[in-house]
């Protein structure tokens, strides 16, 4: 229940964070930490709820879920754009990853998510801006990397427009 006395039921982890914004989620996180601060759930749902908020924003390299993601292949990444969350689906599991934070991703994982197309909730320009970031991020490229291989790009481009006009004019 929000500040508003309005209150919302979501079947799928995947619907709330494309209504959630990022105060939401942190508000979400600090009351079910809060919740689970001396017992452990027990539900079904309530554990899958925790396991998810406690992997996206406390993430540790012993986890479970990092340890075995390179058993599974990675069938979509995700951004939702509102909240700032990556989505990372693979067969079996699902990984939920803050936008700022770092993760112990393995290699093999990263490579997989290079191969799929990043899909954004949200078609904005922040969230195309803040979906290349991060990938950019996670693969450890340069904005200084970026830049040099864009002037390249548009110096090759400029060379071939130059050349396509001088064969127009001399042919």
């Amino acid at each position: 229940m929000r500040a508003d006395g309005k209150s919302q039921v979501y079947m799928f982890f995947s619907q709330m964070l494309k209504s959630f914004d990022r105060g939401d989620l942190k508000d979400l996180y600090k009351l079910v930490k809060a919740t689970y601060k001396s017992t452990r759930p027990v539900e079904d749902l309530d554990l899958l709820l925790w396991g998810n908020l406690k992997t996206m924003f406390e993430p540790h390299i012993e986890d479970v879920v990092w340890r075995n993601q390179q058993e599974y292949k990675v069938l979509e990444w995700k951004l939702y754009d509102s909240c700032g969350v990556h989505s990372l689906m693979m067969q079996h599991m699902q990984i939920y990853m803050l936008v700022e934070k770092k993760y112990p991703l393995a290699p093999l994982t990263l490579s997989m998510m290079l191969e799929k197309k990043l899909k954004i909730d949200y078609e904005s320009e922040i969230g195309r801006i803040v979906g290349i970031k991060s990938l950019l991020d996670a693969v450890r490229i340069t904005a200084a990397q970026v830049y040099v291989n864009t002037a390249l790009m548009k110096l090759v481009l400029l060379m071939d427009f130059k050349e396509s006009m001088l064969s127009v004019y001399y042919c």
